[in-house]
């Protein structure tokens, strides 16, 4: 089981340079920009499709993205871990955590792209674009509290459940960061591969007895 998590780990950054490569190259514009678009109101950018009370939803769901409120899950979770594992187990699982909010700057710093410029922008967001640092670190930080959360589950399909419903919430946060204005859909698939590979790496190092 552990190689196959290397090797999928592996396989999702690899097809980070992939997507990095359309998106930098200008070969995924149109999509891109067809994505963004998608959610807003052809005559007035400026206005979602939809009723009035989809932005507040959407902006709700990016909040539980951001990093301050990731940060706090992620000690909380240190805490936990450190007193059912341990502190060795406590710390692998801190440079789990804040391995993640390291790199994500510096890939936004190598890549430097350009946020969305087509339409009004509904949250602040000043950063690079590429990847989106609200996608890639909730989907690490959200897979691994579950990861630690279901690991006395004995029933898969309990556990089957929580990793979708997680799946979901990870889906919306990087969703809601396109219908909002501030990443292009290529940023928030690179986000996911990322995130969803240093969880499969890290997964396997985190694998203790029960």
């Amino acid at each position: 089981m552990g190689d196959k998590r290397i090797v999928g780990g592996v396989g999702c950054f690899l097809g980070v340079i992939l997507v990095a490569f359309f998106a930098l190259s200008g070969s995924s514009a149109d999509i891109d920009s067809a994505g963004v678009l998608a959610f807003r109101d052809a005559d007035d950018p400026s206005n979602l499709i939809g009723p009035d009370w989809l932005k507040t939803v959407f902006t709700g769901i990016t909040h539980m993205g951001a990093g301050p409120f990731l940060i706090i899950l992620s000690l909380l979770a240190v805490i936990f871990s450190y007193r059912k594992w341990g502190q060795t187990y406590a710390l692998k699982l801190m440079f789990a955590f804040s391995g993640v909010f390291a790199l994500t700057p510096v890939l936004k710093a190598l890549f430097d792209r350009a946020r969305p410029d087509i339409v009004p922008q509904f949250v602040h967001a000043t950063s690079a674009s590429f990847p989106s640092g609200h996608t890639l670190r909730s989907t690490v930080v959200y897979f691994l509290v579950v990861f630690l959360l279901t690991r006395g589950h004995t029933q898969s399909g309990s556990r089957r459940l929580w990793y979708a419903l997680t799946a979901l919430l990870i889906a919306l946060i990087g969703l809601s960061r396109v219908v909002l204005g501030v990443h292009w859909p290529t940023d928030i698939i690179a986000g996911w591969l990322i995130g969803t590979g240093w969880v499969l790496v890290w997964s396997k190092y985190l694998t203790v007895d029960k």
